[in-house]
């Protein structure tokens, strides 16, 4: 069994080796959390030579050698198309007991990153332990195209609740049990909005 955890990663030293499109999707997800990202890659796409230029994050232009090169950091992904390096790195970086993501190979992952729904404070993710990142695509897409930005309207109304009730009472169980109820009729009642065939329309057209 995994253990979800959400990291904090303002201004931590995240590196990713590897620069073609697998390592800029992770590298597109990583600048939303503040990270301080370094790339070591010969090569990189366009649009990740464009966030060096803009300084959104660093590249350092060759291979990735021995053990200097992982003391420092905090996460890594070995995000290469080579099976080799991707071992190697995962190797050396448990030496320094730094976490690795070795992209598309599960066994030598030590976390994975799901599948994200993100807007304002909600945060939901989904994750298949690397079994199947289809299926978790396309649950993601089902809270992007049918709750939008209405769980959030939720999650701000019920966190006015949370302090109202926090200010007027002490009693923590009954408030727990209040708030439950609230959120789960919230809830029902947003369902009751969703059309079941308008949900198979767009989950074809756009999990596809």
């Amino acid at each position: 069994m995994l253990l979800p955890i959400y990291l904090k990663l303002n201004n931590k030293e995240v590196l990713v080796v590897g620069g073609g499109s697998v390592a800029q999707r992770k590298i597109e997800i990583l600048l939303k959390t503040g990270a301080n990202i370094t790339v070591i890659s010969p090569d990189i796409t366009d649009d990740l030579l464009s966030m060096v230029k803009s300084g959104k994050i660093n590249w350092e232009n060759r291979k990735i050698s021995d053990n200097e090169d992982y003391n420092k950091y905090y996460l890594i992904f070995a995000a290469t198309n080579d099976s080799k390096i991707n071992n190697d790195i995962k190797s050396v970086s448990e030496e320094f007991n730094i976490p690795v993501n070795a992209v598309d190979d599960p066994e030598n992952c030590d976390f994975f990153i799901p599948s994200i729904y993100n807007r304002g404070d909600l945060i939901i993710s989904v994750s298949t332990s690397g079994k199947s990142p289809s299926l978790a695509k396309n649950l993601r897409i089902f809270f992007e195209e049918f709750f939008n930005d209405n769980l959030l309207r939720i999650l701000d109304e019920l966190s006015s609740k949370r302090e109202e009730l926090l200010v007027k009472s002490n009693s923590g169980n009954n408030n727990v049990s209040i708030l439950n109820k609230l959120a789960l009729n919230k809830i029902l009642d947003l369902l009751d909005k969703i059309s079941i065939d308008e949900i198979k329309e767009k989950l074809i057209k756009k999990g596809a």
